[in-house]
C-alpha cells in the first residue's frame, strides 16, 4: 500500500525513528527529547497535547513509555496519511 501526505500536515516517520534509536541504545532523556518533537509535529489539540506531554515527562520505563508514542505515531499517520 502507498500512502500520501494530506496537505499541511508533516511526515512523523523521521522522528519516530529518533525515538526507535533512542529506544535501542537505552537512553531515556533522548527518547523524551524526541517524544516531545514528536507530539509537536503530530499538531494535537491543546488538552491532548498536554496530556501527552504529561505521559512522557512521567514515564520511567522506555519501554512503556516506547509502546504509547508508537501508539499515538500510529493514529496520527492513519490520519494524516492517504491512499
Amino acid at each position: 500500500m502507498h500512502l500520501t501526505q494530506k496537505y499541511n500536515r508533516k511526515n512523523c516517520q523521521s522522528t519516530w525513528d529518533l525515538i526507535h534509536e533512542a529506544w535501542k541504545i537505552n537512553d531515556l532523556i533522548q527518547m523524551k527529547e524526541a517524544c516531545h518533537e514528536l507530539i509537536t509535529e503530530a499538531r494535537l489539540k491543546n488538552t491532548t497535547d498536554y496530556r501527552w506531554r504529561q505521559t512522557v515527562d512521567n514515564a520511567r520505563d522506555k519501554d512503556k513509555l516506547f509502546i504509547s508514542i508508537t501508539n499515538l505515531h500510529h493514529q496520527d499517520s492513519t490520519e494524516t496519511a492517504t491512499r
